[in-house]
């Protein structure tokens, strides 16, 4: 993470989401379950989507 300082600069990033001045949630395309990591694999090659997120299965 290059210059990063995580003790400092991970609480700021927390903030500003908490806060809603840093929108992580608009720069995901799609959710799926782990189980389908193979098909978020392959929207990414093909340009599908721009950020996936896996999720766990319970």
């Amino acid at each position: 993470m290059g210059s990063n300082r995580f003790p400092v600069d991970m609480p700021r990033l927390v903030d500003f989401y908490m806060s809603g001045r840093l929108k992580l949630d608009e720069m995901i395309s799609r959710r799926l379950p782990l189980s389908q990591i193979n098909d978020a694999f392959d929207d990414l090659r093909e340009g599908k989507v721009a950020r996936s997120v896996l999720t766990l299965e319970y």
